[in-house]
């Protein structure tokens, strides 16, 4: 995935870091898999755990910037701000099959994040 990184030095005293960079995260395999387990946790409560194999890898568009301001021979300060939107974020969701009244978790992507 692309990654830009600048430094800029104004002064001698001075750095301001920008970043622009690209990401990607995959779903874990157990998300993934085409799987269907059933889970006794309390008596009288069936649930189960589903896999989800149409999910796509998390993305995200990260902006990070800093601002840094250097003095003597070990002083600094520092501000940064960073910006990360987020596509194809999973969550877990939990719905009831009405045919047997079994609790269902499996993991879906999310709405926009």
């Amino acid at each position: 995935m692309p990654n830009f990184s600048f430094t800029l030095n104004p002064t001698e005293d001075f750095v301001v870091r920008l970043a622009v960079s690209e990401t990607m995260t995959r779903p874990e395999l157990k998300d993934l898999a085409p799987r269907f387990s059933y889970l006794d946790l309390r008596p009288g409560s069936l649930n189960a755990v589903a896999g989800n194999v149409n999910l796509k890898p998390y993305t995200s568009i990260n902006l990070d910037a800093s601002f840094e301001y250097y003095w003597g021979d070990i002083n600094y300060v520092s501000l940064a701000i960073f910006q990360k939107e987020v596509q194809n974020f999973i969550v877990t969701d939990n719905e009831v099959v009405t045919v047997s009244g079994v609790d269902i978790q499996d993991p879906l992507l999310a709405d926009d994040s």
